[in-house]
Order: C-alpha cells, then sequence, then structure tokens
C-alpha cells in the first residue's frame, strides 16, 4: 500500500491471526459453540487459539500448513 492508498479496513494492515485484535466480547470465548467443563476437545478458550490448534495440525506437512495458515489469515483478516 503506497502512502496516497486509503486503509479500507483497519484489518487489512494486519498480516496474521496472531496479531488480530479482538474484544473479549467476540472473541469467542462465551460462543455457543465453544465445549465448557471437562469435555472439550481442544485446548482453546477463544477463536484465535482454536484456529492455531487447527494449524497445528499440519505442522508436519510444510505446504499444507502454509496454505491452509494463508487461507485463515485471509478470512480473519478480512482479504476475502
Amino acid at each position: 500500500m503506497t502512502p496516497e492508498t486509503p486503509l479500507l479496513s483497519p484489518f487489512l494492515a494486519i498480516e496474521s491471526v496472531e496479531n488480530l485484535p479482538v474484544s473479549t466480547d467476540v472473541d469467542g470465548r462465551n460462543g455457543s459453540n465453544r465445549a465448557t467443563g471437562n469435555r472439550p476437545q481442544i485446548a482453546a478458550t477463544t477463536d484465535v487459539e482454536a484456529i492455531k490448534a487447527w494449524l497445528a495440525r499440519f505442522i508436519d506437512t510444510k505446504t499444507t500448513f502454509d496454505n491452509y495458515r494463508k487461507e485463515a489469515n485471509a478470512w480473519c483478516c478480512g482479504r476475502r
């Protein structure tokens, strides 16, 4: 982006889901699809943690990991 280009969305400047600023009001910790109690399938409290846990499943296959991470970042950071 050049200095003359207006920032269309504050999320366009964010390069990865790890840097996505999410308010605790909407970070998924209180979502209806969040497992609670002693039965959660993954150790994730928020949506960003869930995305990281999902991506960790593909860490041994670099191409798949890189492609999935790119798509997750595009989806989370409003680049669709």
